[in-house]
């Protein structure tokens, strides 16, 4: 692999970089991971990804050594270094080789990774839509794992590639009593006659970033938006539907098992919030590239 990474506190060839083969990470999936979007060489909502790896962290029991200054640093370094404007922001934590359950009470340091790659969104994002199928694979509510951005990701894996044997984008959780949880790389909103809808954050979902910003952009433009527990029967029902996450940004949905939703087309409020998301990001790197 060409380019750079960085590995706690180092800046180092992509070919020279590893981990222990007795890293945590490796050996049970234990660690965290933040994934964001750089645009025209500066990440957006950095501080807000930063936020939820330090609360993942501590409930985890790994300390992270690096300030978010220098974190943000060093991710202008690898976009430099690695001569990219639009890319994909990795940042992963892992215990370190030698911690334990008992010592990572106190707080164990961790090893922190940051990897920056070339970026554009998926050819199945565009202003057509996309498909989702419902996965069989069933979120388990009483499972802390899927509120938590964690390395073992085996289920979000298998269900795309269910996804993809039943030729559909993305694939959609439910929970085990059949209410809608999130998509396998996304967070799912509902439109409905005025309201607009999404899980609540005790169902067993990651609560993403980018839903986060449609939720405050939503109130700004007055657009009701609720919490509320989902069945697949109300997918089928909704005017429209729409994922979100930070790389993909605000994604129509225009079929779920092969059933159209709504007209077909994207419609008018998830147009209205990519439009919005849009000049929000705009306004925050324009700054950026200003100060």
């Amino acid at each position: 692999m060409n380019g750079y990474v960085y590995i706690n506190g180092l800046i180092l060839p992509a070919s020279e970089a590893g981990i222990s083969v007795f890293s945590p990470g490796f050996l049970y999936g234990e660690g965290l991971f933040e994934t964001l979007r750089a645009y025209r060489g500066h990440p957006f909502r950095l501080d807000d990804h930063l936020q939820r790896l330090q609360i993942s962290a501590r409930r985890l029991g790994i300390r992270m050594r690096e300030k978010n200054s220098k974190i943000a640093e060093s991710i202008q370094d690898l976009i430099h270094l690695n001569d990219l404007s639009e890319a994909r922001v990795r940042i992963s934590l892992v215990p370190g080789p030698d911690s334990h359950p008992g010592l990572r009470r106190k707080q164990a340091p961790g090893e922190l990774i940051i990897t920056v790659t070339p970026y554009s969104p998926p050819r199945w994002i565009n202003k057509s839509g996309v498909s989702a199928v419902i996965s069989t694979i069933r979120r388990n509510s009483f499972s802390p794992l899927p509120r938590l951005k964690n390395l073992n990701y085996l289920e979000n894996r298998l269900a795309r590639e269910e996804a993809r044997s039943r030729k559909a984008d993305e694939a959609i959780f439910l929970d085990q009593n059949g209410f809608v949880a999130e998509g396998t790389m996304s967070n799912l909103f509902l439109v409905g006659k005025s309201t607009l809808f999404t899980p609540p954050t005790q169902s067993p979902i990651l609560p993403g970033i980018t839903r986060k910003i449609v939720m405050e952009l939503a109130y700004e433009q007055k657009i009701p938006c609720r919490e509320k527990n989902l069945r697949s029967s109300d997918l089928y029902r909704a005017r429209e539907i729409f994922l979100t996450n930070s790389l993909i940004e605000v994604a129509p949905v225009i079929k779920i098992e092969g059933k159209m939703i709504g007209s077909g087309i994207p419609g008018p409020v998830t147009k209205k919030i990519q439009r919005v998301y849009y000049e929000l990001l705009q306004r925050n790197i324009n700054k950026k590239i200003n100060s």
